[in-house]
């Protein structure tokens, strides 16, 4: 199972399911849910940092907002949602 938390309009989701997998995102942003959604990819419309951790995900892929230290926020919080042995994939700056 593969989380890319913050996936606004799904642009990486499209890349992981190119390699076959189905990934979940979450996106705060209605608008650019609706758009992943229009993709056929599963998206939960809620803030990344108040949707509560599941350890439920082999890998979480993601491309946190960089503004000030924030991204730091969005990490600590996606290490939260991995299975023991997962795997965290993220843009940094």
């Amino acid at each position: 199972k593969v989380l890319e938390p913050s996936c606004g309009d799904g642009r990486i989701m499209d890349a992981i399911r190119d390699l076959g997998h189905h990934p979940l995102g979450i996106e705060v942003h209605a608008g650019r849910a609706a758009e992943a959604r229009r993709k056929n990819h599963a998206v939960v419309t809620t803030n990344f940092l108040e949707h509560p951790p599941t350890t439920l995900f082999d890998r979480v892929v993601m491309n946190p907002p960089f503004y000030g230290r924030h991204y730091l926020h969005h990490i600590r919080h996606a290490l939260r949602f991995l299975k023991p042995g997962g795997v965290l994939v993220s843009v940094l700056p």
